[in-house]
């Protein structure tokens, strides 16, 4: 059977996701592949699937152990060391070539710290928490350590890796001290370094779908790779590829070995080989065998953006590029290979897209077009500059490309103004599948021994359940506990598509909750509006992101207990006996009393509410004080611990003569003891399910006003 590899590498995906994920829809999707085998006859197929699906969750098993034990070696070491890899704004990767662990590390204070250094350091190895395993292991990450800066030795120690490392980073600085704006794009587009971009300008780049320009991609080394064939171009073939390669691993290892230069670079390698060798290649099987070899090398990459975006794209430009072209107008011929291009990355990318956003723009693949010469002959013109600079240390030669990434970065944001996005939230895994099928029907990817009457239905049935599935909305209730460290941000969506936000999240130093975390989620959910924004008090930890919410959101009603004198918005008050009631949603608010209570501030004024919804209840306590909890008693489902987990507000008495199935804390790192294991304790002593968002992440709730079920996302 031609291209094996290829129809098999889904069932080995499978194995993987089914083994990380414990979902028993991929044991399904598999079961009934072998039972179609079996009824076409070709049990051969079926042990094929059956076996590669099992090596799949073997890799997944073998790599997950390997991260474990790394974790726990790192625990047990009273001194971590090893090579400074990559630099960021706010963190370090280190890396120990002799353990071979991988730690990204944060430094508090001053740092004298460089890329390439060899430092010896001790500090607060984090716990690994249940929703950041995956996103560690998929980066390659072994450990979070947090450090002071009196805390880590500088050590010297040289290594021939660290020779390229240091070279780096020193054009980066170097770019970033003459221009800024200019400098942090042009280290996006050759490095893959955008950590000293604005936040603007990275949104802006995201918002019309061109963010992939700062992610270091086969484009860029594919640039490498033909621009040393050229110079070597009169050279015995096998020494320019040979030259052309190392150069390529060179540029790989400074790109800090991403899923997206990885496996462009053993496409390189595959491809070369094989005319090496004088062998036919297939680009499909190729790119294939690039992917067995990412995971089986790290099987969690399968969790990596760069990962499903770059195989993606370039899945869809090998097998779409021809068809689509077949169909541009001749009006067009000139843009035909952009057009294509474009287009089939796009088509491939778009479920994977609108999966990490929740949104995506329309006018992308136009974009992508237009900028795509000028981004090709800047990357050409910074490579060069970029070797001459190394060679004559002469910051002048930086000026032109400079110059044009400040030009470049003012283009986007012009574009940006025009820009028009379609909030579609995130995709069902059934509109996924979906809409792959439909792809692979409607461009005739497969052969299928059917009529075209009959195929053609099958298309229009897959659209209507296509779009259908985009669009259909369950008559669920879901509340989402965002993991927003130190604070609460409560978001929750009605059956009718009704957008309730309360409390905002934290804001204190460089870290505001409301733009790292709160305002992707809502967008990833869908939603470009909120209509009610609940503040239960005006403590920085629940309402620090309260300016950047209604920058980001149209926001139809503020509610708080007390109009802020000093605040510049307009609040609708609420007290006890207030009741907001949409549909069937109900919120009633049970402290502060507004006549009684007039005198309070602070924790003692925040808001306590009771969400009912049909048959579901849950108490929403914010900050409240022990007295307060004393006074509260009923049969809830959930109960949102009040001060993330303070002692201060642990009440027996609420507790004892309450019914409670579960209960949530929002905490992050603090240096209070929140939570208190003495809460933590009352409540597990009392058969009440604990989840904290430090631990689990963000904990979403669904329910259809009976029963719930619980996700982490």
């Amino acid at each position: 059977m031609k291209r094996l590899a290829l129809y098999l590498y889904p069932f080995f995906i499978l194995g993987i996701l089914f083994y990380s994920s414990r979902n028993f829809f991929y044991l399904g999707a598999v079961l009934s592949a072998l039972f179609f085998m079996i009824y076409k006859k070709k049990k051969w197929l079926g042990i094929f699937i059956a076996a590669f699906f099992i090596i799949g969750i073997t890799a997944a098993y073998v790599h997950g152990n390997i991260y474990n034990n790394k974790y726990k070696i790192i625990k047990s070491l009273n001194i971590l060391e090893g090579f400074v890899v990559e630099k960021n704004r706010e963190s370090y990767i280190v890396k120990n070539f002799d353990c071979n662990y991988r730690i990204q590390l944060k430094v508090y204070g001053k740092k004298d710290i460089n890329a390439g250094d060899y430092i010896k350091f001790t500090g607060e190895i984090k716990n690994k928490p249940y929703y950041k395993n995956l996103i560690m292991n998929a980066y390659s990450i072994n450990a979070y350590v947090n450090c002071y800066n009196y805390e880590i030795q500088k050590t010297k120690r040289n290594n021939i890796i660290t020779i390229p490392i240091r070279v780096k980073y020193r054009i980066i600085d170097k770019l970033l001290s003459m221009d800024n704006v200019g400098g942090s794009f042009i280290c996006g587009l050759i490095f893959g370094y955008d950590d000293d971009m604005s936040y603007e300008d990275r949104e802006n780049f995201n918002q019309l779908g061109i963010s992939h320009i700062l992610a270091v991609s086969g484009f860029n080394i594919g640039i490498i790779f033909y621009f040393i064939k050229f110079i070597l171009r009169n050279a015995p073939s096998k020494l320019r590829y040979s030259i052309s390669i190392i150069f390529c691993l060179i540029y790989t290892f400074l790109s800090g070995f991403q899923p997206s230069i990885i496996r462009a670079f053993l496409l390189i390698v595959l491809v070369t080989t094989s005319k090496i060798l004088n062998r036919m290649n297939d680009s499909l099987s190729i790119l294939t065998i690039a992917g067995y070899i990412m995971l089986i090398f790290n099987s969690y990459f399968i969790y990596n953006a760069g990962f499903l975006l770059s195989f993606s794209a370039t899945y869809g430009i090998i097998v779409l590029d021809g068809k689509i072209k077949d169909i541009i107008p001749e009006k067009l011929k000139l843009f035909k290979d952009e057009i294509s291009v474009a287009l089939s990355a796009f088509l491939a990318t778009f479920p994977i897209v609108i999966w990490y956003n929740g949104y995506i723009s329309l006018i992308s693949v136009v974009v992508n077009i237009l900028i795509s010469p000028f981004i090709a002959l800047l990357t050409v013109f910074s490579f060069i500059t970029t070797i001459i600079y190394v060679i004559i240390k002469v910051d002048f030669i930086f000026y032109p490309v400079l110059y044009l990434g400040g030009l470049f970065i003012n283009i986007v944001k012009i574009l940006t103004k025009i820009n028009l996005i379609w909030t579609t939230g995130r995709p069902s895994l059934t509109f996924i599948i979906l809409y792959y099928a439909f792809i692979i029907l409607t461009f005739k990817l497969v052969k299928i021994k059917i009529k075209n009457i009959y195929l053609n239905l099958i298309k229009y049935l897959f659209a209507f359940c296509i779009i259908f599935s985009l669009f259909y909305h369950p008559p669920l209730l879901k509340i989402h506990f965002l993991n927003v460290g130190q604070g609460d941000s409560i978001f929750i969506e009605t059956p009718e598509r009704y957008s309730i936000l309360i409390d905002t999240g934290p804001a204190f130093m460089d870290y505001c909750a409301a733009k790292d975390v709160v305002v992707p989620y809502i967008k990833r959910c869908g939603y470009n509006k909120i209509n009610l924004l609940i503040l239960t008090h005006m403590h920085s930890d629940h309402a620090g992101g309260l300016e950047y919410i209604i920058k980001n959101f149209n926001v139809d009603s503020l509610l708080t207990y007390k109009n802020p004198e000093d605040n510049k918005y307009d609040f609708v008050e609420l007290s006890s006996g207030d009741r907001i009631k949409i549909k069937d949603l109900i919120i009633d608010i049970l402290y502060p009393d507004a006549e009684k209570d007039n005198t309070l501030n602070g924790n003692e004024t925040c808001l306590v509410m009771n969400v009912k919804y049909k048959k579901y209840s849950m108490l929403l306590t914010a900050d409240a004080q022990r007295d307060v909890m004393d006074n509260i008693l009923g049969q809830f489902d959930v109960v949102k611990i009040p001060h993330h987990g303070s002692a201060e507000s642990l009440s027996y008495k609420m507790l004892d003569n309450s019914k409670i199935s579960t209960a949530i804390i929002s905490v992050g790192k603090n240096n209070f003891n929140h939570p208190s294991q003495k809460v933590i304790k009352a409540l597990t002593e009392r058969g009440i399910k604990v989840f904290r968002t430090d631990e689990y992440g963000n904990i979403t709730i669904e329910t259809l006003g009976e029963g719930y079920k619980i996700y982490f996302r």
